[in-house]
């Protein structure tokens, strides 16, 4: 008995979280002109900073991933010519020894 219970409120809860992320959506593209969001970003551009540094890492230079200047000049190079480039650097720290 008990675990039905919790297994229906499990599923509520569920519902509930997933109906108002669905409204969250609605309501913040609501507010965009599509392929823009709200704040005026096209939508998706986080994959830049992770595509970057898989084509420095190919290209052997992982001391570029935390040089801000560099990083953002080869977004500009591999993206520039289709999508807005603003700077989007390596947010995750450098590996401590």
């Amino acid at each position: 008995m008990r675990s039905w219970i919790a297994g229906s409120l499990a599923l509520v809860g569920n519902v509930a979280l997933a109906a108002l992320w669905g409204w969250f959506m609605l309501l913040y593209f609501k507010a965009a002109q599509w392929p823009l969001d709200a704040s005026g970003h096209v939508i998706g551009l986080d994959f830049m900073v992770f595509w970057t540094g898989g084509a420095l890492t190919a290209q052997g230079h992982l001391a570029e991933l935390f040089d801000a200047a560099r990083f953002h000049a080869l977004q500009e190079a591999l993206f520039a010519a289709e999508l807005p480039v603003k700077p989007r650097i390596w947010a995750s720290p450098p590996p401590c020894s």
